[in-house]
Formats: structure tokens, C-alpha cells, sequence
């Protein structure tokens, strides 16, 4: 029996992406590719990376003999300039991509960088295609799909939980967690598919009781996972917070107070703001986008007309609004039109001059008074959970785990009333939508719709 079972395992552990019929790569994977890594500005030093069969041949032709994993100090002579460069050989499979791959560090001119690209490209190399190189990584088996992810989220992050969070993800965090329910359904199938093609050994009311109990907990283990998208989105993304009140009730002068500089015109004259205005500050860690918007009011100009509509709109797209309360206000009439749902702090504020006790806060943009106080306020409404080492980050990943949270929900439900071939064939979907997330199952489509994203440099 216990033949039997270990036979289905090794089936479904193995049941993963044949990396090799990528239609991307049925051709050009062994390319050599190069680009620069670094952004095209003027700066101290500029990165370029070639990687794939016949990098070695490159390096040779460019610097001579190269021994791997050691940085030489080399002159780099192109038909256009020549340079002092740094360089670094890489032998497959020991590098970024798996691939034999150069890394050539010089002064940071794009003249300089562009010569070199041009001149590697004379001796057989191509331009690499947006993420190439960490795709390359995740075809050779350097990275899985949540790490390709977090490379891009480690170099857009706004914050140090940002860049915390996604090298945890790079360094196999979220990989190892999925892995881990993905064995557990592994197991549940395995044992499934022994009570099915074994009947005579009158395996399935054992089965039954057994799956109950174990797909209860691996159900909840993906609710959980599934919970953390709200607070990993958060910290990938920052928290957007619209600013909403009556003419000349402070709104321009919060939003400069808050994000410390002066990101919008203030004047006494009402209507000043007539479009969006932008900034951001960092809180405990998280990003806020705050929004600065046109006073509300029966507008008969045009362009105010516009204004005030964008202000609703703002709003409606806000994680949180703060709402500029002026004395003897009906807002709740406003807030409801735009969601009873929505997340509203009502605040007072020149309350150097007056305060209002029917606000939640009561602030002055011109002094600074209690401004720490409503971040905190700000941050309390929004932030929630975010100090978990695992999380999910992305729509992508969140769709996924729906997806298998339904479909485990479906072999729960449907327990001890259909034949257990059916359940079997629930738990397998469910096994594979999480592999959607680490790449072990998915298809051409997702794998490029992630790394279409990416830099040409990465």
C-alpha cells in the first residue's frame, strides 16, 4: 500500500510547467542578450549585462582570458571610446540568470554605456527584451514566480517594509508557504486516489472522515494567505487618502503640511484648487498618497464644475477620506453618495482659531498642531496586519488563491455527497491554481504577463 501511495505522490509533485515548451523560448534561449541594468543618466557608475551561450566567447574577444568569479580592472576598447571598466565573469550555473553571464561596470555616461552596448551587439549579442534576464533565472531554476516578482517589488519600493517584505518573498518566503499547502494537497489527493482505485481495501469512509478534518485546516490556511492581500497590497502600494471639504476649509494647506513642502497653491480666495493635487509621506513604515481636491459647493463655472466631479470621483477611488468639517456642516449626506462603506475621519481644522467639538480630530495646518496625531489616526484606519513576514502582493496572486480557496470550498461542501473521483478532482484544480502563483503549474500567459513588466535591464 504504501508503494501505492509514494507512486502518487511523486505523480503529483511533479505535476509542474514544462519550462521548455515556453513558446518565448523555443528559439531564442540560448541567445546571448545584453543591456544596461543601471538607469541612463549621468552618474559615477553604469552596469551592463550579457548572459547566454556564448558570453564566454564575448568576454574573451573583449577582455581575453576571464577567470570565473573574479573582478578584473580592464581597459574596454569600442570602434567609438574607450574606457576603464570593471569586470566580472560568471560561469553557468553559478550566476543571476544560470546562464554564462559578463557584468561590465564603467563610468556612468550613457555615451559610454551606449558605445559598449553597441560594440557587444558587433560580436553576436542581441538586445535583451523587457525581464529577459530574470526570466532566464526562472527557466533555469534560479528563482520561482513570487521571487521573479520580488526582484521588481524590492526595486520599487517606496518603503523599508516595501523592500523588507519583497526580500522575504525573493529569499523563498511566500514559495516555501504555497509549497507547504501544496504537499498537504498532495497528500489528501494521494490518499483519495488510493481509495479509489483500491475499493476492495474499503478505504473511502476512512477517507472521507480523513479529509474532513485535513481540509478544514488547509482551507483556512489559504484564507489567511488570502486575508494578507489587503495588507501586502498596502505596503506594495501606499495608502491613497483624499482630502474633501467645503472651499477654504484647509484642504491645500493640510496636504502641504502633511507631506512637508509645498505641493499646492495656497490663497484666500476660495476655489483656488480647481484640479488633483498630489503628494505623499512616509508613516510608520507605510506610504500614504494623499490627494488634495476642489472645494465642494453648487459651482457655476465650468472648470470648477469639473473640479468639484473629480474631488466625488477621488474620493470614491480612496482607500480613506479625510473630511474637512467646517462648523454646521451636513457631510454625511456626501459621504453617503459616496459609499457607506468608505473609511471617513472628519476633521476640524484652523483650530489655532476655532475648534469644532463634533470633529473626530481637531488640527492646524499652520502651526503643525496635532498633525502627528492624525497620521496616527490615518495610519490606525488603514494599516492593519502588516508586519507578517508572508504576504501576498499582487492581484495576480490573490486571484490564484481565490481560486483555490473556491475549489477546496467546492470538495468541502461537496464531501460524502458526490464520488470521491470528483473530490479528487477538486483538491488537483485547487493544488493548481497555488501552483499559479510559484510558477510549479501555470502557462505562457501568466508567466508573461509578469515579466512584460519588468525593466529591459533586469
Amino acid at each position: 500500500m504504501n508503494k501505492v501511495i509514494n507512486k502518487i505522490i511523486h505523480n503529483v509533485q511533479n505535476t509542474t510547467v514544462d519550462k521548455t515548451c515556453i513558446n518565448f523560448y523555443n528559439i531564442i534561449m540560448n541567445d546571448v542578450i545584453v543591456a544596461v541594468c543601471t538607469p541612463m543618466l549621468k552618474s559615477a557608475l553604469c552596469v551592463i549585462r550579457v548572459s547566454g551561450e556564448g558570453t564566454e566567447k564575448i568576454t574573451r574577444q573583449l577582455f581575453g582570458e576571464l577567470e570565473p568569479r573574479r573582478v578584473y580592472y580592464k581597459n574596454l576598447v569600442t570602434e567609438k571610446i574607450t574606457d576603464s571598466v570593471v569586470a566580472v565573469f560568471f560561469r553557468a550555473p553559478a550566476s543571476f540568470t544560470g546562464d554564462d553571464t559578463l557584468e561590465i561596470t564603467c563610468h556612468g555616461n550613457p555615451l559610454i554605456a551606449n558605445a559598449i552596448v553597441e560594440h557587444v551587439y558587433k560580436l553576436g549579442a542581441r538586445p535583451a527584451q523587457n525581464g529577459e534576464f530574470t526570466r532566464r533565472a526562472y527557466l533555469n531554476g534560479k528563482t520561482d514566480l513570487t521571487g521573479a516578482e520580488a526582484i521588481k517589488d524590492i526595486i520599487d519600493a517606496d518603503t523599508e517594509k516595501g523592500v523588507n517584505l519583497a526580500y522575504s518573498a525573493s529569499e523563498g518566503a511566500l514559495f516555501n508557504k504555497i509549497r507547504e499547502i501544496q504537499e498537504n494537497l498532495r497528500d489528501l489527493i494521494a490518499q483519495t486516489e488510493v481509495a479509489i482505485d483500491y475499493p476492495e481495501e474499503e478505504l473511502e469512509e476512512f477517507t472521507q472522515n480523513q479529509l474532513q478534518t485535513k481540509l478544514v485546516e488547509i482551507k483556512s490556511q489559504c484564507e489567511n494567505l488570502k486575508n494578507s492581500y489587503e495588507s501586502g497590497k498596502i505596503i506594495k502600494e501606499g495608502v491613497k487618502v483624499a482630502i474633501i471639504g467645503k472651499p477654504n476649509a484647509g484642504k491645500s494647506s493640510l496636504l502641504n503640511r502633511l507631506v512637508g513642502e509645498e505641493t499646492a497653491i495656497v490663497t484666500e480666495i476660495e476655489g483656488t484648487t480647481r484640479d488633483v493635487v498630489r503628494g505623499k509621506y512616509i508613516h510608520r513604515g507605510i506610504c500614504f498618497l494623499v490627494a488634495d481636491t476642489a472645494g465642494l459647493r453648487d459651482a457655476e463655472d465650468t472648470v470648477e464644475k469639473i473640479g468639484v466631479r473629480k474631488s466625488k470621483e477621488e474620493a470614491e477611488e480612496s482607500d480613506l477620506v479625510v473630511y474637512l468639517r467646517e462648523r454646521g456642516d451636513d457631510f454625511e449626506q456626501f459621504i453617503n453618495k459616496i459609499s457607506v462603506k468608505k473609511r471617513v475621519i472628519v476633521v476640524k481644522n484652523k483650530s489655532d482659531v476655532e475648534c469644532d467639538e463634533d470633529a473626530e480630530i481637531n488640527v492646524s495646518a499652520l502651526t503643525g498642531k496635532n498633525i502627528d496625531a492624525l497620521k496616527d489616526k490615518i495610519c490606525e484606519a488603514c494599516v492593519k496586519g502588516v508586519d507578517a513576514e508572508v504576504m501576498l502582493t499582487n492581484r495576480r496572486q490573490y486571484d490564484c488563491m481565490c481560486e483555490c480557496e473556491s475549489n477546496l470550498k467546492n470538495a468541502l461542501q461537496n464531501l460524502g455527497c458526490i464520488t470521491l473521483d470528483c473530490i479528487s478532482s477538486d483538491l488537483e484544480l485547487g493544488y493548481n491554481a497555488l501552483g499559479k502563483i510559484t510558477g510549479l503549474i501555470g502557462s505562457d500567459e501568466i508567466i508573461d504577463s509578469i515579466f512584460r513588466n519588468f525593466c529591459v535591464g533586469k
